[in-house]
């Protein structure tokens, strides 16, 4: 802190707290807040409406309906449901935003021949990578940036030795709709700016271009952090996903979020690419 300022971190959300840096003494607190910022961008930029947030909903909601073992098992949603639900922080309303539960995941990683002594089926990681928003903040395009994608996945792909089009799955980490649309974007399964569009025409669905979050997510399934999306895809590369098992599923991509670099929105990015072939 400069001019002999001292701050307190006691994980509090008063403006004494740091925790999330600077941002937080001029009312940017929390996650949705910043990702409202993302939507926001999006929607100036490229006419991105609240109704195609809505149909990443729409579509994960429906994954998760048939899903026993997803929060939201045998509850449908409609765009129209979208719409009517509460603001939450514009432009995101509750719809938008994931769901907190209380659970657990287990992932066990070893080598690949001790893992084919444990079990008929495993998965193996291909490959993986890491990028950093605060590279986004110094250079003025944070909120333009669902965080610093570009380097993981050009080290995952590279060192799985795959293209985009191997991939038959896509588990991405969803605290908001518009982490969907920047997500699919960025990684190249739409052009920028027609994120919205291509879900509402189908291209997340389980016959569409990639199917995506096929447990619902965190915002219809179930919130692990980091492991929601891990999970997710080891069933489907087991054949383990019941009613919303993508046929033929050999090689999912998996994103996740999260290790803040002391800023609000300066969160670490790690692509992983897992597949049920050796």
């Amino acid at each position: 802190p400069s001019g002999g300022q001292t701050f307190k971190s006691s994980g509090s959300t008063g403006f004494g707290d740091i925790g999330y840096g600077y941002p937080t003494r001029h009312g940017l607190f929390g996650a949705a807040s910043t990702h409202a910022l993302h939507a926001r961008w999006h929607m100036d930029t490229y006419g991105t409406t609240s109704r195609h947030l809505g149909a990443v909903a729409v579509e994960l909601r429906r994954y998760a309906s048939v899903r026993p073992d997803a929060v939201g098992f045998g509850q449908p949603i409609t765009i129209e449901d979208h719409q009517a639900s509460p603001m939450i922080v514009d432009p995101l309303r509750r719809l938008d935003c994931c769901r907190d539960t209380d659970g657990g995941v287990a992932v066990l990683v070893t080598t690949a021949e001790r893992a084919r002594q444990l079990t008929d089926r495993p998965v193996y990681v291909m490959g993986a990578g890491m990028g950093h928003n605060i590279r986004n903040w110094y250079n003025g395009t944070v909120y333009a940036h669902h965080d610093d994608i570009e380097p993981a996945a050009a080290r995952a792909f590279a060192q799985a030795g795959i293209g985009l089009d191997d991939v038959d799955i896509a588990s991405f980490y969803d605290p908001f709709t518009i982490s969907v649309l920047m997500q699919l974007e960025a990684y190249g399964f739409c052009k920028p700016g027609e994120g919205g569009p291509f879900v509402a025409a189908g291209g997340i669905a389980p016959d569409g271009r990639i199917p995506t979050n096929t447990g619902g997510g965190q915002l219809s399934g179930f919130y692990c952090t980091g492991f929601t999306a891990i999970a997710e895809a080891v069933r489907q590369l087991r054949g383990d996903a019941g009613a919303t098992q993508v046929r033929d599923a050999r090689v999912g991509l998996v994103s996740g979020h999260g290790t803040n670099g002391g800023i609000q929105n300066t969160w670490a990015h790690a692509t992983l690419l897992l597949g049920n072939q050796p």
